[in-house]
């Protein structure tokens, strides 16, 4: 099992994975280089049709203040400006 998570405090929008070892529990979270998000990231277990195994991919939104359309605010405007500019 495994997991990934945004940084420790509002500010850091670090990348962080750690995985649980059978017997031993969770092993210490560990930084991945130079990945950022503005929220929170997902996992995604992948089998290329030539692969020989499962990949673990990690999606993730990319630095900022906010992820892109997740501003309540800022979605609903966009909303209500498709609905006047819709016939």
């Amino acid at each position: 099992m495994a997991l990934v998570h945004r940084g420790y405090g509002g500010g850091d929008q670090s990348l962080w994975g750690s995985a649980y070892i059978a017997g031993q529990g969770w092993e210490a979270s560990s930084r991945f280089p130079s990945h950022l998000s503005g929220a929170g990231p997902a996992l995604i277990v992948y089998r290329d049709k030539n692969g020989e195994g499962n990949q673990l991919l990690c999606v993730h939104c990319g630095a900022g203040k906010r992820a892109a359309g997740t501003d309540t605010a800022e979605v609903e405007a966009r909303l209500a400006t498709d609905r006047i500019t819709t016939p």
